[in-house]
Order: structure tokens, then sequence, then C-alpha cells
């Protein structure tokens, strides 16, 4: 019979395994038979330069989950894998790459500096691939999807040509984000704001006349300074009797000497500063507004790389911090800095590399949004998409119903080109912008010649079509016919917006109304203990590398299923993994019990319920099933690896494998009965039964340790399959025959009475192998007989010398109390114990106890103490508190038990 090793080694067992998976491609698609719907999952394509962290890490483990179950379900199961060309991250790369040899990509050129980052790509892109086997996703590897590829290319020409003739693609001058260290514009959800102390500065604007009331200024207030070089009228509110003799009248720009209006607007906030508001139409979506109003000019006084351009006068050059610093100070100098006060305002940075973004006028490409959120929308409400936690239906209303245009141009040159085409011929009287399908040499309206826009497409315009383009849409192929939509997405939160509501829209457009996914998981985000987010560069990161390192993939997936709760955020804990890890242990060394206690001769066969113990594993093992089925429908993970975590290590492991050794042991020895021997082969066929049951319903999970010790197991050959990851799922209705309460309650019962007769062996101190007597005041006949039959199983246990039970039992003197089952159980200390001993042992612990309650109370009582103390200082000192409390009611109680 096949033997485990002594110990199991995830480093020697995890690669091996893998392996095998992949040389008997049991990842690759299966043949769908028809009427069947097979199930699919698209991976959120990592971005080509990344590696793995804790995010993918979590996110990847629930897809596994999720796919693997599926597919042992029998269902022909897809995992579609790729990577995203990540347009800003892949360009600042290469750039960085060649900064470091002493070059720019415009002494490279376009082409080849596109070129370049294919190069990047070929040598770094497998980087995270290879991470995603090392977890032991179970992706279909063998077709490897790249949002750059040719037939993805098409795919992404194809809709922004279809836009573009149906009117949802226009190009138009707006303010936009524009990040100066990227020199690329991004959608409003690429700007991550974060609230800065600055300062609000009131300046005092000149009139060109004084006013009828003898004012010679109106005063105006800014968070950014420097835009006032562009500022082109001053509003006020309509209705706001302060101005509304100044309302067409004129100030002068200070500094810049221009002459600009003060309008009438109703965006104004009167209560807010003076109620007189500077209007940079060319810097502020909200002033670009005002400026539409009033037929205001923009004039744009800033230059791609955030320094001063020509309009801004004497400061044209300077970077936009200088300026400000300068400006302030000559409004000082010339009398016209009224006030400064302290400001905290929300300010945008650049999600990529943090740098705080401009508003700025710009012509840009953009997606008309409304038409196609309303389907969305729709899919939503009716049900046809479902979040998992349902809450987040309404963050996803609430940002589809107030959408706004999508600007989807950026100045980079690595990514989807715009596939627009112009001819600037003075004769063509045609439309003289063109999207076209196929790169134009020549105008097709006048045969003239024509040049593309330089710009690319936001990234998140490509990944929008990642569910069905990874199908080989825009052709009717065979696999989008029978894998879209998908089954399930799994995200993170923070592009909700960015990607899965994008993804619904465009797939709903182009699939006749078909919605991408049926669920979307959006799974919490895991930060680090101190519940900070997770960052290599301010060194709270983590590295999933390193865990499985230590933890082997297993644990390091287990634990963070273990921490998956309806919460949106995880205090990652990495005690958890070190937890899971021992639990691979704890599996692996009962798993080699089971081997170890197997005979030559073994046949498999169906469990045989000759015990209440061999009833109540069965009846734990059915109960399982149905919440593991139960709970991974859901998507409750937690809860899922919780209850695994308890079959295996308490029910099946320390209480199961225990109540069967005695049988496995009697059948083995020499001369044993026929009963007996027969007893032993029983037992072993429930133990390898209920081990090839767990090991199923735990291998999504846990799938490296589970397939190397059921590769082993001794099935019929109807049970087996070449590989436990396309072995049957259980069947949890089937399991269900083996539901038992009465043998569920009896042994819970007899634990209960085992664990207290420990808990007492271990609180005072009493040898191993010394016999308890135990006496039990039960509450019916029926109960002196079950644990009348259960004597041998709980000496075993508990090492219970004398056992005495009945409905009148009598407590006896010095007796120690505890409920089992809803009976009293005495375990009489007289004869066990040095009485006199242990009340002075008992008397001293507790005196010291009570010493320790009150240091701590003092302090928690010190004003001083509570008012400059840490709130986490303050909240240890109240856990401890009421740690010594406890222990002190536990003395108190011990001694009464002693004084008895």
């Amino acid at each position: 019979m096949s033997e485990l090793p002594k110990a199991y080694d995830p480093k020697a067992v995890e690669p091996a395994v893998f392996d095998s998976w992949s040389e008997g491609r049991y990842f690759e698609q299966a043949p769908v038979p028809d009427g069947v719907r097979p199930f699919s999952v698209v991976i959120p394509p990592p971005n080509v330069t990344g590696s793995l962290h804790m995010g993918h890490a979590l996110n990847n483990t629930i897809q596994d989950v999720v796919v693997r179950r599926m597919r042992m379900t029998g269902r022909p199961t897809r995992w579609v894998v790729g990577t995203d060309h990540a347009g800003i991250a892949t360009q600042n790369k290469v750039e960085q790459k060649l900064a470091r040899e002493g070059r720019t990509r415009h002494d490279l050129g376009r082409d080849a500096f596109v070129e370049a980052c294919w190069e990047w790509r070929r040598e770094h892109g497998s980087t995270i691939i290879g991470q995603l086997k090392a977890m032991g996703c179970s992706c279909d590897y063998s077709n490897e999807w790249f949002t750059m590829d040719p037939s993805y290319q098409e795919a992404v020409r194809t809709v922004f040509v279809d836009w573009f003739e149906q009117g949802l693609i226009y190009r138009g001058k707006r303010i936009i984000n524009w990040c100066p260290r990227c020199t690329t514009a991004l959608s409003d959800i690429e700007v991550e704001h974060e609230d800065l102390d600055s300062h609000l500065w009131h300046f005092r604007y000149p009139l060109a006349a004084p006013a009828p009331d003898g004012r010679d200024h109106v005063v105006v207030a800014t968070t950014r300074p420097e835009t006032m070089l562009g500022d082109t009228c001053v509003a006020v509110h309509p209705d706001d009797e302060r101005y509304r003799d100044l309302v067409g009248a004129t100030v002068v720009l200070p500094l810049i000497g221009r002459e600009i209006p003060i309008v009438a607007d109703d965006y104004v906030d009167p209560a807010f500063g003076s109620g007189a508001v500077k209007v940079t139409p060319a810097h502020d979506p909200n002033d670009f507004e005002i400026g539409e109003r009033h037929g205001c000019a923009k004039v744009n006084i800033m230059n791609a790389d955030a320094t001063i351009s020509a309009e801004g006068g004497p400061y044209a050059g300077l970077d936009r911090y200088e300026a400000r610093r300068r400006i302030i100070a000559d409004m000082d100098a010339a009398g016209l800095l009224a006030d400064t006060d302290p400001h905290v305002h929300s300010v945008g940075h650049c999600y990529r590399c943090h740098t705080v973004i401009e508003p700025w006028l710009s012509d840009q490409w953009f997606a008309r949004m409304k038409p196609l959120a309303a389907p969305a929308i729709d899919a939503v409400r009716d049900g046809r998409v479902t979040f998992h936690p349902k809450r987040w239906e309404n963050v996803y209303y609430h940002w589809m119903e107030n959408i706004r245009d999508w600007c989807i141009s950026r100045q980079l040159w690595w990514g989807h080109r715009i596939p627009v085409f112009y001819c600037d011929a003075e004769e063509c009287t045609g439309r003289r912008t063109h999207a076209s399908m196929t790169d134009l040499t020549e105008c097709p309206d006048c045969g003239g010649p024509v040049r593309q826009d330089e710009d690319v497409l936001d990234t998140w315009f490509s990944s929008q079509l990642w569910p069905f383009a990874t199908f080989g849409w825009p052709a009717e192929t065979p696999e989008l016919a029978s894998f879209y939509p998908t089954g399930v997405l799994s995200t993170a939160r923070d592009i909700l917006f960015l990607w899965v509501a994008r993804m619904v829209m465009s797939g709903m457009y182009f699939r006749d109304g078909e919605v991408p996914f049926d669920d979307v998981i959006i799974h919490p985000t895991v930060f680090n203990a101190e519940g900070k987010r997770m960052s290599k560069s301010l060194g709270t990161g983590i590295d999933p590398l390193e865990l499985m390192e230590h933890y082997g993939a297993d644990g390091m997936r287990f634990g963070l299923m273990l921490q998956t709760t309806g919460n949106q955020d995880i205090k990652f804990a990495e005690e958890k993994l070190l937890s899971s890890r021992n639990f691979a242990n704890k599996i692996w060394n009962a798993s080699r019990f089971v081997f170890m206690n197997l005979d030559d001769g073994f046949t498999p066969g169906e469990p045989v319920a000759a015990t209440v113990a061999d009833e109540w594993i069965l009846s734990r093992l059915a109960d399982l099933a149905a919440q593991v089925d139960e709970g991974l429908l859901a998507y409750q993970f937690g809860e899922v690896a919780r209850a695994l975590y308890d079959f295996f290590w308490n029910e099946f492991c320390d209480w199961y494998i225990e109540l069967s050794k005695a049988r496995l042991a009697a059948g083995a020895a020499e001369g044993a009965s026929p009963e007996a021997a027969e007893a032993r082969r029983v037992t072993q066929r429930n133990l390898v039964f209920v081990l090839d049951t767990a090991l199923r319903l735990l291998h999504p999970m846990m799938p490296f340790v589970t397939e190397e010790i059921w590769r082993r197991l001794p099935l019929a050959e109807e049970d087996r399959a070449p590989s436990l990851m396309v072995a049957a799922w259980p069947d949890a209705a089937a399991l269900a025959r083996y539901r038992d309460e009465a043998a569920e309650r009896s042994v819970r019962t007899m634990l209960e009475i085992v664990v207290a007769v420990r808990a007492v062996r271990a609180r005072y101190r009493i040898h191993p192998r010394t016999g308890i007597p135990v006496v039990v005041r039960t509450q019916a006949e029926t109960d002196d007989q079950l644990l009348a039959a259960e004597f041998g199983h709980l000496n075993a246990l508990a090492g219970i010398s004398s056992f005495t039970a009945g409905v009148d039992a009598a407590k006896p003197a010095h007796a120690v109390t505890a409920v089992a089952g809803g009976m009293e159980v005495f375990v009489p200390l007289e004869g066990l114990v040095d009485l006199d001993a242990e009340r002075a042992r008992v008397a001293r612990e507790l005196s010291s106890a009570v010493d320790d309650l009150a240091k701590v109370e003092r302090k928690l009582a010190n004003e001083g103490f509570l008012a400059k103390a840490a709130p986490e200082v303050v909240t240890k000192e109240r856990a401890k508190e009421a740690e010594i409390a406890d222990r002190v009611a536990a003395l108190r109680a011990q001694l009464d038990e002693l004084e008895g």
C-alpha cells in the first residue's frame, strides 16, 4: 500500500503537481456537448509590466476556487488568461530604461519606440503569468491573450469605427485631466483625489472704473494663484445685492493688465468667500461651463509639462509652483493680496505616477456614455447582472446615472493608435476626417494625402472588450457562441467604473443586449496589519511570492480565504497563513495515518455505519458538503474555508481518527476474531471514503496538497480520475442520506464530556496515566444507555477510570462541575489531587491576579494616561483588563470547587 513521506514539502510537491496538470492538459477547454452551457471566467488582465501583489493573490485565488469547483461538477470550463498592454505603465518602464541609457523616446522616433515596447514585453511580459502558475491558478495557458494581439487590435478598431459612425465618438475641445509627468490626458476615474493642506489666497482685482458707491476693486479667492493669468471674467450670483450694480463692469486683471467683465451666473455660491469668483475657462471644468454660457475667451496659460505658456506674460517658462510663489509675492508687493487663510482641499493626482494633475483645455476624443449607460443600468436592476456583495449595486447606479462623457484619447505612443485619418488637401470637399478599419494612404473623397491621428486610445477602451474579444470577436467564432456570456467576474472595487461598468456597456452594445457576465464579485481590499494600503514604495507592501516561499501556495491561498468575509477591508494577518500551513501538515499527517493503516489487500467500497462514531462522521461529512456547496454558490469564501478547517482539523483528525484507532488495532492483533477483522475493514473503508470526499471538497482552495494525497488513495475504478482537478465533485444531495441528527447529538455529548474531563486534568495537573472517575447526572434513561455503550471511547479519549450515570446521580464532595449535552458532569477531586496544596496554589495565583487587575484598573482610571496615550495603547490595556478579570473569576470558581 502506498505511503506518504513523513513530512509535507510544498517546494518539492507544488512544481511537480503543476507539471502533471499541464501535461494532462486539464486547464484547456473541454469539448462542449450540445445543449450544455459551459462555464467561463475571464481573468482581469494584469498589466504586462506587473508582478504579483496581494490583490492579485486574493482575486486569483477566488477565481480559481470558483473555476476548480465548476470543472469538477463536469461542466466544460475555461478560465481565459492574458495580460494588458498597460499604455502609460509600459511606456513609463521603457522610457525609464532609455533614460538610464541617456536617451529619450524622441531620440528613437515613434516606430522604433513602439518596437522597444514590444521588445520589453517579450522580455518581461511573462513574469506575472509564471507567478499565476506558481499559485496553482488553473487558467487555459494554451490560449494566452494580449490586448495588442492582431485579432484584438481588430476588435478595438471595430468598436471605434462603429461608435464613430454612430456619433458615439466625437472630437472636441474640453477641459480634461492632464498629467504633466506622463504628458497625457486621464479620464475622471483615473484621477485619485487626496486632501492636502494648502491656503486660500484672497486677491483684490481693481475695477477699470470706480463703482457708483466708490468701490475700486472686488476680492476673489483661489487655491491656485497661477491660474489667474488665464482669467477671462469674474462671476457673481445674479441675486447677490452686493454686486448687482457691478454686473457688466470690468476689472483689470492684475499683473497682466487685461480687462475682463463681471458676469452674473447661478453657479456662484454667494456665501463662499466674498461671493465673487475668478473664472479661468481653460483650467477648470466649472469655469469652462461659465465661460461657455457668457462667451468668454479660453486662455490656456500652461504648457504640456506644467510650465507657464507665452500667455502668462512675465511668468512664461516658469514651473507652475514657482509661478505661484512669484505671483503671490508680486500681488503682495502691489498691495493686492487681501488675506491668506489655511485651507484643506481635494487635489487630483495621476493614478500611475501620483503627479498632481492639471485641468487643461485640450482637443481630445470622447465617447458619449449616456446612450450606452441606460441599458447597462437596466441589466443590473432586472437581475441579469448581480453584484456580490449586493450593496455595490447602489454605487454602480449612482455612477452610471450621473455618467459623463469619457475622454478616450491619450498622448502616448504605446497602445492602440486612434484609427482616424485627416485629409488636409485644400481642394477636398469631403468629410476630411475618416475612421477606418484599415490604414489609409489617401483620402477616400479626393485621393489626396492623409495623416493619422497621433494619439492612442485609453487602455481601458481596449480592456472593456475583454469578455468577448478573447473569444475571437468580431468574428462569430464557436468559442464566442459557447463561452459568452461568461459566468463570474471577480475584481477589485477600485475598477468598478474603470472596467466593470464599461464591460457591461460595450458587451451589451455589441452582443445584442447580452450581458458579459452573470455575477460580479467585488472582493475585499487587502490592507496591512495596521490598516494601511499596501505599497512597495511606502514600505507597507507584502510580497505574495515570499509568502508562498514560507507557507507554500496552499498555505497562502487558504490563509487568504480564511480572512475573506463580507467586509470590504482585510487587515492582513500573516498568522492565518501560518495556521493554514499547519493545516496542510495536519491533513498530510492524518492522511499518512490512513495509508499506514490500510492492508495490502484492501479493497475500497461504500461506507458502513457500524458504530455511532461512523454515523456521526458520515453525517458531519454530508453537512460539510452541503455547507461548501451553499457557501461557494453564494461566494462566501471565508465561511467555506472555516467549515473545511473545522471538519478536517477537529472532527476528522482530532476525533474520528482517534475513535478509529481501537478498532484498527483490535482487527490487526494476532488472533483477532472475524468480527474484529471485519470491524477493521469497515473502519478502513470509512476512513478512505471520508478522506476522499473531504479532499475533493477542499481541492479548490488547497489544490496542491489535496492532489498529492488523493492520487495515492486506493479508490474503486468508477471513483478514480486521472487527476483530482477533473474528479467528480461530491454530490451533496446523495450524501444527505447519511444525515443522522441523533448520532450527531450523541457524539457531541460524548465529546463534550471528554473535553470537560481533559480540562479538569489540565487545570489540576493530573498525570495523563491517572484514571479519573466521572459521575454524570443524565436527563433520561436513554442517556444512561448511550454513555454506558460509549464507555470504551470515553476511557480511550479522556482516561476515565470509572463511570456512573443516572437521572438521580448525586454530586460528590469536592467535585468539579461541567455541562455536556444538557447533562451535569461531576469530576470528584478527592484522591486525585492534594486538596490543601491545590487550595494554597490557587489562592496564590488568585492573589497575584487580583493585584494585576488592580494595577490595570488604576491605570485606566487615570485621566492623564487616557488623555496622552495612543488609542491603540488604551485599547490594549482594556483588553488586558478584561483578560485578567476573566482569570480572576475562573480562579475564584476553582477555589470554590476545592472548598467543596
